[in-house]
Order: C-alpha cells, then sequence, then structure tokens
C-alpha cells in the first residue's frame, strides 16, 4: 500500500501547484521502478503544467457514486510517461461541489494499492471543498506551503485552529520562492508560529516562473537553476524516505 502525500498552500498563489508536480516529476525520474501518482485535488482544474492529461476525478466521480470505479482502467488513462501517472482535477467548479469528503477517500483507498506514492494538491485554503478535505483527512503526511508575507503567514495562524479540530496539522513546512534577505526568514516564521525549524523546507526562487505559467509547463522544463533543483531534490528525498521507496 504507497503512502498518500499531501500539499496544501497557506494561502493562494504560494505555488503549491508547482511545488506538488516538480516534486512528482522527479520523483518518478528518481525512482524509474515506483509507479507515483500526481492528482490535482483543490477544486479546480489543476492540470494547467500537464498539458495532455487525459483522466479526471470529473471522469472518476460518477464510477465512484455508482461503486464501478475500475482502477486499471483508470492507471490506463492516468499514465503521462513512463512510471508517471497524473489524474486531473475539474472544469466545472459545479462537479466539484458534487464530490463529497467520503468519495475522496474512497478513491485514494482504491488507488493507493496501486501506486508506489500518491501525491496530491490539495490546493489552497480549499478546507470548504469536498475533494480536498476528503484527501487531507486520507493523508499519511502533510505538506503546507507558504511564503515570505504577511498575508500567507497570517491566514495559517487564521485557520490554525481549524486544521488542528479536524486533525489535518501539517506535518512539514515550504516555504516557497524563498528569499534570504526578506525580513520573513524561516527563523521568524518558524518562532511565530511555534514549529520546530527542523520542519521546514526553503524552495528557491526561480526566475522562470511566470514563463512556466505561459507555456504550461513544470519549472523542471523550464532554466535549470541549481538552488531550485536542489531545494525540490531535498523535499522528495524527504518523501521517498518517509514512502520507503
Amino acid at each position: 500500500m504507497s503512502r498518500v502525500i499531501v500539499f496544501h498552500g497557506a494561502d493562494h498563489k504560494c505555488g503549491t501547484t508547482q511545488i506538488a508536480q516538480c516534486v512528482a516529476e522527479t520523483m518518478a525520474a528518481d525512482y524509474p521502478k515506483a509507479k507515483v501518482l500526481l492528482m490535482f485535488a483543490d477544486g479546480g482544474r489543476g492540470s494547467e503544467y500537464c498539458i495532455g492529461v487525459r483522466e479526471s476525478v470529473d471522469m472518476i466521480r460518477p464510477y465512484l457514486e455508482e461503486e464501478l470505479i475500475d482502477p486499471e482502467e483508470i492507471l490506463g488513462k492516468s499514465l503521462y510517461s513512463e512510471n508517471f501517472y497524473v489524474i486531473g482535477g475539474s472544469d466545472d467548479p459545479m462537479c466539484v461541489e458534487k464530490f463529497s469528503p467520503d468519495l475522496a477517500k474512497l478513491l485514494l483507498k482504491v488507488l493507493r494499492n496501486h501506486f508506489d506514492v500518491c501525491i496530491i494538491d490539495s490546493g489552497a485554503n480549499a478546507l470548504g471543498s469536498g475533494i480536498a478535505l476528503g484527501t487531507l483527512f486520507s493523508a499519511d503526511r502533510i505538506y503546507m506551503t507558504m511564503t515570505q508575507k504577511e498575508s500567507a503567514v497570517r491566514c495559517f495562524e487564521w485557520h490554525r485552529n481549524m486544521f488542528e479540530r479536524l486533525k489535518v496539522m501539517p506535518d512539514k513546512f515550504i516555504i516557497n520562492d524563498y528569499d534570504k534577505s526578506n525580513p520573513y526568514s524561516s527563523r521568524y516564521i518558524s518562532d511565530r508560529l511555534h514549529i520546530e525549524l527542523s520542519d521546514f523546507f526553503t524552495v528557491a526562487h526561480h526566475s522562470r516562473g511566470f514563463a512556466a505559467e505561459m507555456n504550461r509547463s513544470s519549472l523542471l522544463n523550464e532554466k535549470k537553476e541549481k538552488a531550485f533543483l536542489r531545494d525540490i531534490k531535498a523535499i522528495v528525498k524527504d518523501v521517498a524516505e518517509y514512502a520507503e521507496l
């Protein structure tokens, strides 16, 4: 049975989707014998950086509701490259509203038996989204992404009590687009949130962020920037060790 690893954003535009995709793609490349699934469960399409995705939670939902889900069919449709599988989100926000937490939990209960690791992008502040909440309930480990902005830190502080009450408190934290000269250092954020500094990862700023959005590709397909790749590799190593790959 695989591990379910969920990436969730403290606030919108923290780069949660790019982080989750870069980690999943790197893991698939570094562990060619492992089946790696990337699923977008943030209440939107999610797969903007994966052109040509053929499977989505929208298409799976009706079969889940009737308990007619066929894992082998999902594997066939979601195969993206080699050992890397992708399930897109929703093209219709109204469809996502019909996706209850129980359906999301059922989907992951089925899929985790067919992959070595399931990496989920559950969006940001989506605790009101059934599918996002279901993936958080199913998570073996949760990584919270944030940026060095007061709005992102305060947003997590605002929702922290809810995370704790729902028992989906993040296990690790990622400060994305990291700048050492920013006064919101990892030390400052860890002290302010009363979270051990060792539970924080930082991901260096990538100069091609806007280009990746325009080109609809992950940052791994843009200019190779050593600091960014090093930081992604550190997260991949952490996930891989936890998933016992």
